[in-house]
């Protein structure tokens, strides 16, 4: 256990055990740079060759001012897409591990995980799902200042080849288009790849990209979702406790 995982407070320990996946060490080893790598990974701004330079001035500008407003926002997560390519799957839990790691990064305003599904008609086109995302969350009319949706393609046998991250503003207009793959630094860098660990990378580019404070850092903040996951973590303790005996 590195030295980084010990400045967690209780709160975050409690997330450990969720769907029996072992998250704070996995986090841990998320923020290790791979051999002959610098800890700092260089952040981009995802722009395909197909967007005309306009729509990409304006999604900059966008950007730009959601970090000047950071850490005075709010946000509504989606459940995230786990696209194994023959099964795809949402997964509301990730969604809500994605929340705890923006609030303890320091977002002040509410966050909220939304119980609606966002249904991308094209998985595998981060354009389209970013323009449907759009359209999906101006529809909904959310109170959020912005939406977030992750998608993750991959196996848990082979990890994620993928990671689609979109955020948008309540009007539905695109922010952030991100796309990461198995070779950029903050994803070779995962030792144990699971839902939850590439949610933690899906923030964590974005959080950096924002200037917000370490979600495991010991000037990290508890609030809504660390009690959210403090009370799940003790009805698991309290449910084995009073299982029957083998």
């Amino acid at each position: 256990m590195t030295s980084t995982s010990t400045t967690m407070t209780t709160s975050v320990a409690a997330t450990v055990v969720i769907a029996g996946l072992i998250l704070a060490p996995a986090i841990a080893a998320a923020q290790q740079p791979a051999q002959g790598q610098s800890s700092q990974v260089p952040i981009q701004l995802a722009l395909a060759e197909k967007e005309d330079e306009s729509a990409s001035s304006e999604m900059r500008a966008r950007l730009a001012r959601m970090t000047e407003q950071a850490p005075n926002i709010s946000l509504i997560v989606y459940p995230a897409l786990i696209n194994q390519i023959k099964k795809r799957d949402f997964v509301p839990g990730v969604a809500e591990v994605m929340a705890l790691f923006f609030e303890r990064a320091g977002v002040k305003k509410k966050i909220d995980v939304s119980e609606d599904l966002f249904r991308p008609s094209d998985p595998d086109d981060v354009w389209k799902i970013a323009r449907e995302f759009g359209r999906f969350v101006r529809d909904k009319r959310v109170e959020a200042d912005y939406a977030v949706f992750a998608e993750f393609i991959g196996t848990p046998q082979t990890g994620p080849d993928k990671i689609f991250t979109v955020v948008v503003d309540k009007a539905g207009a695109l922010v952030w288009v991100d796309t990461q793959v198995r070779t950029d630094p903050l994803v070779k860098s995962i030792k144990k790849h699971t839902p939850l660990t590439v949610g933690y990378v899906s923030v964590e580019k974005l959080r950096r990209r924002l200037n917000l404070t370490d979600p495991t850092s010991k000037d990290s903040v508890n609030g809504k979702w660390s009690k959210h996951f403090d009370e799940k973590a003790k009805k698991r303790a309290a449910g084995q406790r009073n299982a029957p005996k083998k």
